[in-house]
């Protein structure tokens, strides 16, 4: 029998970055260079997927700056002026992506039986 964290572990894996559809985790933006959005307040880590398929992680940024960035009119303008010349970028893999996203979630038990057969429909 799968563990939980297995369970969990496949349901993020049907979504990639790179792949024909984004991972369900990031949010999606309207903008010509950014595909999709993913924030980690616990981590401060903010997650950016690009239209060219190629993600990067962008650590130390702040919840603040996080919702400034949601808010601004223009996401790649924000992001080269306000995030790129001070945090730290990571090239990730889908694989990294993956991963990341999957360390956001609670592990099963945690999560109300509800939301674990949602889980496990997806």
């Amino acid at each position: 029998m799968e563990s939980n964290d297995e369970i969990q572990y496949q349901c993020l894996a049907i979504g990639t970055v790179k792949g024909d559809a984004m991972h369900p985790k990031l949010t999606p933006v309207k903008s010509s260079n950014i595909e999709g959005i993913w924030y980690s307040t616990r981590k401060s880590v903010l997650v950016v997927a690009f239209n060219n398929g190629k993600t990067y992680s962008y650590s130390g940024v702040t919840k603040d700056t996080h919702d400034a960035f949601m808010q601004s009119p223009s996401k790649g303008q924000f992001l080269n002026s306000q995030i790129k010349p001070n945090h730290d970028a990571t090239l990730l893999s889908d694989s990294d992506v993956v991963t990341l996203l999957a360390s956001s979630f609670k592990t099963m038990a945690e999560l109300s039986r509800s939301h674990q057969v949602l889980s496990l429909l997806l």
